[in-house]
């Protein structure tokens, strides 16, 4: 059985200490249906919770083994373009602009690029993405402007301690 199930019971439980016809209350049998039921509550919200913490180990673990590869995968990166400057540099030096090296060709090409100032901004020569002010239109709406696709929404979110 689930907790779901297992607390479903205990609420039919609950529900079997009155009698229909004389609407009595059996008080002692619903007290003890209702300890069940909370410690049937609190027993499975545990398990759920342990199951949880071990989602959001293995999350943080596998943050960290990401974080690893990309570390490592950025060092093998910068050896590479180490290496290429490198391979460029003995070219250049060689006066040659093409070598045959066993299988591999290796060649120096001429290309142009476009190198822009750390704060280049030109509205002529860019695209701009429009970025919502949902503080603003929050307020807006909370201070009873109608605004057309925007509303504010509630949402029940858990929290784990």
């Amino acid at each position: 059985m689930s907790i779901y199930d297992d607390v479903l019971a205990a609420e039919k439980l609950i529900n079997e200490c009155y009698d229909l016809e004389t609407g009595e209350v059996f008080e002692e049998q619903e007290e003890q249906a209702k300890r069940l039921r909370d410690e049937i509550l609190a027993q499975g919200m545990e398990a759920l919770c342990k199951v949880r913490a071990n989602f959001k180990s293995d999350i943080d673990a596998l943050k960290a083994e990401e974080k690893r590869i990309a570390e490592k995968r950025k060092v093998l990166e910068n050896k590479t373009e180490s290496l290429e400057r490198y391979i460029k540099d003995i070219l250049h030096l060689s006066g040659q602009d093409k070598v045959k090296a066993g299988t591999f060709t290796v060649s120096l090409r001429m290309s142009e690029a476009v190198k822009l100032a750390d704060n280049f901004e030109n509205k002529d020569f860019g695209t701009y993405e429009f970025k919502a002010d949902k503080k603003a239109i929050k307020e807006a709406l909370k201070s009873g402007l109608e605004i057309d696709g925007a509303e504010i929404v509630c949402n029940l979110n858990l929290q784990v301690r």
